[in-house]
């Protein structure tokens, strides 16, 4: 969650982060997320189609899989960056049933006013 949310605050606020949008990503969020507080189980059908739960965790990881120089440059520490690619193949992989990118979804993000209140993500694991 973290690293989804500075990705998104980085290529807002730096002109050397270019997102790349992977194909198939819902970029109509986008436009919410700079202004509001966004509840992921109240898309409308087109932009997530997923029965209430939320962004799936693979729509997510499309996204930091797409930008992993740019993930790169926004986390400069190695062991950290490594911490991060290790945690998305993980749950990418599916190797561990309990740990699948078809068991997690992003709920609610909210990002805005960041200096005055909360940022936060409610994750959920089905």
């Amino acid at each position: 969650m973290y690293t989804f949310a500075t990705l998104l605050k980085e290529s807002r606020a730096n002109d050397n982060v270019k997102l790349i949008i992977p194909d198939g990503f819902p970029v109509e969020i986008f436009a919410k997320y700079k202004d509001e507080s966004i509840d992921f189980r109240d898309i409308a059908d087109g932009v997530l189609d997923n029965n209430g739960d939320g962004m799936p965790f693979n729509v997510i990881s499309s996204l930091l899989t797409a930008n992993a120089d740019n993930l790169a440059e926004i986390f400069p520490n190695k062991e950290e960056l490594e911490f991060i690619v290790n945690l998305v193949k993980r749950i990418q992989s599916a190797e561990d049933e309990d740990m699948t990118s078809d068991s997690f979804f992003l709920e609610t993000f909210r990002s805005i006013q960041s200096k005055v209140s909360c940022v936060y993500g409610i994750l959920k694991d089905k």
